[in-house]
């Protein structure tokens, strides 16, 4: 694959920015939907302590209702915390885990230009960039503090000079759906849990259609998402893309993962 840059001037890791990452940048991926993590472990605290409440005041007036609160209410305030648990387990270990095998799929050569996008704190493109010799690992994200926490471009550069990368990546602000790069202009295009939170489906087909827009011929589609890997897969075979492989649902993450992989082919 050849090395074709995208239109971004790469930000150097100078000694400023070198300073700047150390100072302010987090190491480590963050924390998905940290927000909905809080939210879910208060509904569950008050859940069950609701429970116990109700259960106590009405038990002598009558026993089967409070017993109802006594055991259902806590049972469904532990569910939930289970749900809670299983998010901040799938942020620090799933989806780690699901990013290195997909990683693995992708025959990498050493000096691709790659983009992910909705790339956070750098976990895909970090990973990415250990694989590049002489290529380049462009982040690009909205850096909203809703998604991820810590959720901070600094973060990029911090684990970037962690991971011994510093000079393979580059972070770019923009759009998942308005990508600011050329038609056929990077040899990998990727996401990792980003696609699904963009709302509406016509929103996600548009931010899919960018990924292909900017793959070269012979280029890769890597994509890691909740539940819409069949969106994805259709929208890929109807762009003319090839080799379109979807996995199973996949259940070492919460909530379970579907990857799909596609091949761009050279103009005839």
């Amino acid at each position: 694959m050849s090395e074709s840059p995208p239109p971004q001037e790469k930000q150097s890791p100078d000694d400023s920015v070198t300073l700047k990452s150390e100072t302010a940048g987090r190491i480590g991926f963050g924390i998905d939907q940290p927000g909905a993590i809080i939210q879910l472990v208060a509904a569950a605290i008050i859940t069950i302590a609701t429970g116990f409440v109700v259960a106590f005041t009405i038990f002598r007036k009558d026993v089967a209702l409070g017993a109802v609160f006594l055991f259902g209410m806590p049972i469904g305030g532990f569910l939930i915390l289970a749900v809670a648990a299983s998010l901040y387990w799938s942020s620090r270990v799933g989806k780690p885990r699901e990013v290195g095998s997909l990683m693995k799929e992708i025959p990498w050569g050493g000096s691709e230009i790659a983009v992910d996008v909705g790339c956070g704190r750098g976990l895909m493109m970090v990973s990415a960039a250990t694989r590049l010799d002489q290529g380049l690992a462009v982040g690009v994200d909205l850096w909203k503090a809703a998604d991820l926490s810590g959720n901070d471009p600094r973060s990029v550069w911090a684990n970037a000079r962690a991971d011994g990368v510093l000079d393979r990546v580059v972070e770019v602000k923009a759009d998942a759906r308005h990508l600011p790069f050329w038609d056929g202009s990077v040899d990998v295009a990727m996401s990792s849990m980003t696609i699904h939170i963009i709302g509406r489906s016509s929103d996600r087909q548009v931010a899919v259609h960018e990924l292909i827009r900017i793959l070269k011929g012979g280029g890769r589609i890597a994509i890691l998402d909740a539940g819409r890997g069949p969106e994805y897969a259709d929208i890929m075979r109807d762009e003319g893309l090839v080799d379109v492989h979807i996995s199973r649902l996949r259940f070492r993450s919460f909530p379970p993962l579907h990857s799909v992989t596609a091949r761009k082919p050279f103009p005839a």
